[in-house]
């Protein structure tokens, strides 16, 4: 994102970018739509203090938005979960199938108007450090990664958007948890080798409850 842009705000409930509300038609020919999507404004952006744009490893790529508007959860917007057990803090995800969602450009144009999602598996970090060094960009641990698919990836536009995880609770109810947010890759989206990079947000759990407390 240009340096002089400012988020001022955050759109929640949306799907199709084209339409408003988001609808689909049955089996019947009726049709049912969600919600209006709603803009909330943004009160402030919080940057992790030791993020540096310039950097060509994005070490610390994670901020926070704090919102002016409590928002009201529906069956379209709702929060994903933020595990704060000690297993996750340190987990590296390595094979592991993670979901990725977005709009961003696909092979036939710059970007999608409808969200998509794709699956990824989680890469060694050793082996994308090995990759990425070839540019000489030095991965740290407070970074994963995932896919190096063909044509299997996150790509331009998906910056800053989840990768994501499902649990289960111990009366085996699942949820989905944050476990990654779309840092950079290669400048060819979805490159057979090439995984993409994601600030690995188990480390950052410690920053993220002192931020929203304060």
């Amino acid at each position: 994102m240009p340096k002089d842009w400012l988020v001022s705000a955050v759109r929640l409930g949306e799907w199709d970018t084209k339409t408003n509300p988001d609808c689909e038609v049955d089996v019947r020919g009726e049709k049912d739509c969600a919600p209006p999507h709603i803009d909330v404004p943004v009160e402030s952006a919080i940057p992790h203090p030791r993020y540096d744009p310039n950097s060509l490893n994005q070490v610390n790529d994670i901020a926070l938005l704090r919102l002016k508007n409590t928002v009201t959860f529906t069956d379209f917007v709702r929060p994903v979960c933020l595990q704060l057990n000690d297993n996750v803090r340190t987990a590296t995800f390595d094979h592991i199938i993670m979901d990725e969602a977005g709009w961003s450009k696909t092979e036939s144009i710059t970007s999608s108007n409808v969200r998509l999602k794709t699956e990824l598996v989680g890469v060694m970090l050793e082996k994308c450090r090995h990759v990425y060094s070839m540019q000489s960009i030095s991965l740290e641990a407070t970074q994963m990664c995932a896919g190096g698919k063909k044509g299997v990836d996150s790509c331009r536009g998906d910056s800053g958007g989840p990768l994501i995880g499902l649990g289960t609770t111990g009366r085996g109810r699942t949820y989905y948890f944050l476990i990654g947010i779309v840092s950079f890759g290669p400048a060819s989206c979805g490159l057979e080798g090439w995984p993409g990079v994601y600030t690995r947000v188990g480390h950052f759990v410690d920053w993220i409850q002192a931020t929203v407390e304060s």
